[in-house]
């Protein structure tokens, strides 16, 4: 049976404005319209106030600059609707974003607590760019998922009572990863399940160098593990996790690709992974 579900867009703000615009121009020309967009800037350094009024959404400006999850928690409060949805501001959604989204809930929606998708990376500009899009796809494949173990923060759907009543997005994970991961770890196991639709599509905007990714890389393997340990989960598989794809990424790159610089560039991403690792390791014993 079909159910009248209501919508509002998250979009947490704090660069990418020459993005912002065609987002929300695209927004209210999807195939089903939202029933309420919000902006949340955190903080940032870009004055969007004359984009926010072309517009009909609401905006929200942090009092400073506190983090991604901190940005979608406000925006979890401010929303009125059943359903929440965060769209990071450089992810351009495809004309059916909304409606794929309202399809999965209408189906499945009793057994789900969240509905994510995947993003296509678009802006292949640097060798750093080309192995992101490779070897890190947000995405969980080409077929629907009735389980999965987190959806990407990049896009990603929530029912607003439930995620407000566990808390939302865990505030100390301020460095713009790992935050969607450690919802995903929470919410399994409380017994929630995530859904996955590769039907459900944004277009990633996201351009890296080489300082750009190895530095997320490495924060990401850092507040994995913190994630991993919050959650009770075996911190010896990130390590062997990141040997196995080392591995298999090398070989890809060199093998198949034929690619030296794409092999280096994996070199140093994962040499800055195994650090994180490391370093998430020290302090832990320290604390």
């Amino acid at each position: 049976m079909m159910v009248n579900l209501t919508y509002t867009v998250v979009i947490p703000f704090y660069k990418n404005k020459i993005f912002l615009e065609k987002i929300l121009e695209l927004l209210f020309v999807q195939t089903k319209i939202p029933d309420e967009i919000i902006v949340i800037d955190d903080e940032s350094k870009e004055d969007i106030r004359n984009i926010i009024q072309k517009f009909k959404v609401n905006y929200f400006r942090q009092p400073k600059n506190s983090g991604v999850a901190s940005a979608r928690n406000k925006g979890l409060q401010l929303s009125s609707s059943d359903i929440t949805i965060f769209l990071d501001s450089d992810a351009i959604p495809e004309p059916m974003l909304i409606q794929a989204i309202d399809n999965i809930y209408n189906e499945f929606g009793e057994d789900f607590i969240g509905v994510g998708g995947r993003s296509i990376e678009c802006r292949i500009l640097t060798k750093s760019d080309k192995w992101r899009a490779i070897h890190l796809s947000q995405d969980f494949g080409y077929s629907m998922k009735l389980k999965v173990p987190y959806l990407y923060g990049v896009c990603c759907s929530y029912k607003t009572k439930i995620l407000l009543e566990i808390g939302g997005f865990d505030t100390s994970f301020n460095q713009n990863v790992g935050e969607d991961y450690e919802l995903g770890i929470r919410l399994n196991k409380m017994g929630y399940k995530l859904f996955y639709s590769p039907n459900i599509v944004v277009n990633h905007q996201h351009m890296d160098s080489l300082e750009s990714l190895t530095r997320s890389q490495y924060l990401w393997s850092y507040w994995g593990y913190k994630a991993n340990d919050k959650g009770r989960i075996s911190t010896i598989l990130p390590w062997l996790g990141h040997i196995y794809r080392a591995i298999c990424f090398s070989f890809e790159d060199l093998i198949i690709h034929h690619d030296f610089e794409l092999f280096m560039v994996g070199i140093k991403v994962f040499t800055n992974k195994f650090v994180g690792l490391f370093h998430a390791l020290r302090n832990k014993k320290n604390d």
